[in-house]
């Protein structure tokens, strides 16, 4: 009986356990771990506070991974609750930061096993996205994924910088393509492939063909080939003009029109911090699965 009530305190002890805080005494004797609720504002830095971004049981794993001793380098990805491998987070990691090297834009990554119920998926995202700075300031070119595992949720949030590069489609067809993975409970697989798509966006730098685009694409051909016509004919008709050259050439006259849809980078040095971008006025969206 005694022993009966000294497993529900424990079990009481860990439920109770919030804001990421666990009860780290008995967490080296048992080997489950605390449910861990976050709130954005104590969630934190990869880039300036990397040890607590990772699992404090696996801290050790991640040393010999980074092979550096105390602490560990800046990461581009919090996981403190450890629901990604060590491998995997490096993996995801050098992307990050080779697309941040070479673009200069930045892409950051939060795993959480819960948030606090105050927040929204959307609100936690923003607020972390802000609290962390992802992006260069005054060229917002942030881009963050958010996962929130017992909640089931997931968001992307873009600075404004890099907003146009990611409509609500894009977005849409990112989430999706992470949800059979999301629920075989591989994170590793639905992380890995979301910076995969979130980079690639970046780098290749298309904007979404709009969708009514397409029906000026359609419409505006036909409109040419019927009125044209019969705009010439109607000025020869009415000025006397239109002879033909004799030589069986005929001349013509095209508007070449270009539109620089390009977004430019700038390269910047990478440090133990974010860059200071925000994402007021970017974009967002978010799942569920």
């Amino acid at each position: 009986m005694e022993l009966l009530l000294i497993a529900f305190t424990i079990a009481f002890i860990y439920g109770e356990s919030e804001k990421g805080e666990t009860n780290s005494a008995f967490s080296d004797i048992f080997y489950w771990k605390s449910k861990a609720i976050w709130k954005a504002s104590s969630v934190p830095n990869p880039r300036s506070n990397p040890n607590k971004c990772v699992s404090a049981m696996d801290l050790n794993e991640y040393m010999k991974l980074f092979n550096c001793t105390g602490k560990l380098p800046p990461l581009w990805i919090c996981d403190p609750d450890g629901f990604v491998s060590p491998s995997v987070l490096k993996e995801v990691n050098e992307k990050i930061s080779e697309l941040e090297s070479t673009n200069g834009a930045e892409v950051g990554v939060i795993v959480v096993e819960s948030r606090d119920s105050s927040e929204s998926s959307s609100d936690f995202t923003k607020n972390v996205f802000n609290s962390w700075g992802v992006g260069k300031a005054n060229v917002n070119n942030g881009a963050l994924f958010s996962l929130m595992i017992n909640d089931r949720e997931m968001y992307i949030q873009t600075g404004k910088g890099i907003k146009d590069l990611f409509s609500g489609s894009r977005i849409d067809e990112i989430l999706s393509a992470l949800k059979p993975s999301l629920r075989d409970g591989n994170y590793d697989a639905a992380v890995k492939t979301a910076v995969d798509k979130i980079c690639k966006v970046i780098k290749d730098n298309k904007k979404p063909f709009p969708e009514w685009a397409l029906v000026v694409v359609i419409v505006v051909p036909i409109l040419a080939v019927v009125l044209v016509p019969v705009i010439i004919t109607v000025i020869c008709s009415a000025t006397g003009h239109c002879k033909s050259t004799g030589d069986g050439s005929s001349g013509s006259t095209y508007i070449n029109s270009t539109t620089d849809n390009s977004y430019s980078s700038t390269s910047f040095d990478s440090s133990s911090s974010f860059g200071g971008g925000c994402c007021d006025g970017g974009g967002g969206g978010g799942g569920s699965w």
